[in-house]
């Protein structure tokens, strides 16, 4: 779909906004999960696609110059599958998928070819089906791996994964500059950590990856990943509707495999559910939020 900023309402900042039912023809049970600015559609600049059953694609820019009221197919999604996130990339960028699991996998995007707007996608990122540990550097012999979902986009039709459960994407995140920061992981339980984004190794599209953060029953899984640095704050949300809002900074910065420290407390019966970052405003002390603990 496509808006003009100045059909957007404008509104105070606790305002409570309007539905986007109300902006866009969306059919039953559709979500809106992702919004890009974009200033004109340039040659050169690509769409790029993740979905959570680990599939990528990659579109150019152009080919969403003219989008019709009700919308246009961008991707063809399974209907076990669903659309995680997107961003602009300059068709030479690294992706780095990171799912629930705790395991995160970086290539570069030009493992991925340009398809038109109504193409399945490829295979980005091979998932695995319980929480991945004790990794030793370059191998995955500590790492339970019991079962792997084979069919993605690049055998779309063969077989069916419905029944199986395996971890799911749930961030894309497109490392920008010499220096593109942390990635900053939290789990359902309230752990999370920092790790530099050069930790992260390149590794070939379609792996399993490595790992990200260090899961376990205490931990949950991973809910967020987000690219910080020392001047941007979070902020947290739990199931309940519970709101915390602290600095990045307060988050120590560890290793991949490391389970991180305690940046929420769920109460007993609630977990973190989202995770988002707020561009800090000059001069503005940000609330105190929950300090992290070891």
């Amino acid at each position: 779909y496509k808006l003009r900023v100045f059909e957007l309402p404008s509104g105070s900042r606790a305002g409570r906004g309007k539905p986007f039912n109300n902006l866009l023809p969306l059919e039953p049970g559709e979500k809106v999960n992702a919004v890009l600015p974009i200033e004109s559609f340039e040659d050169g600049k690509h769409i790029f696609m993740a979905t959570k059953r680990g599939t990528v694609k990659k579109t150019e820019l152009s080919a969403f110059a003219n989008v019709r009221a009700n919308g246009i197919i961008a991707v063809d999604l399974r209907v076990d599958d669903a659309l995680v996130d997107v961003a602009l990339t300059s068709g030479n960028d690294d992706i780095i998928l990171i799912s629930d699991a705790g395991r995160a996998m970086r290539f570069n995007e030009s493992a991925v070819r340009v398809m038109g707007r109504g193409a399945t996608g490829v295979r980005g990122m091979r998932l695995i089906k319980t929480f991945a540990a004790g990794e030793e550097e370059g191998e995955d012999s500590g790492a339970e791996l019991v079962e792997e979902v084979e069919e993605t986009a690049d055998a779309a039709g063969e077989g069916s994964a419905e029944n199986v459960e395996t971890a799911r994407v749930i961030a894309l995140i497109v490392p920008q500059g010499e220096k593109p920061g942390d990635i900053l992981t939290v789990s359902e339980y309230g752990y999370g950590k920092r790790t530099p984004v050069q930790d992260f190794p390149r590794k070939g599209r379609g792996g399993q990856g490595v790992i990200g953060q260090s899961l376990n029953d205490k931990t949950g899984r991973l809910v967020g990943a987000i690219v910080v640095d020392d001047s941007h704050e979070i902020m947290l949300i739990s199931e309940s509707g519970i709101l915390i809002r602290t600095r990045a900074a307060e988050v120590r910065v560890a290793g991949r495999n490391t389970q991180g420290v305690r940046v929420m407390r769920p109460v007993d019966g609630d977990r973190l559910v989202g995770l988002d970052r707020i561009e800090s405003e000059d001069g503005e002390a940000a609330p105190e939020g929950a300090a992290p603990e070891v």
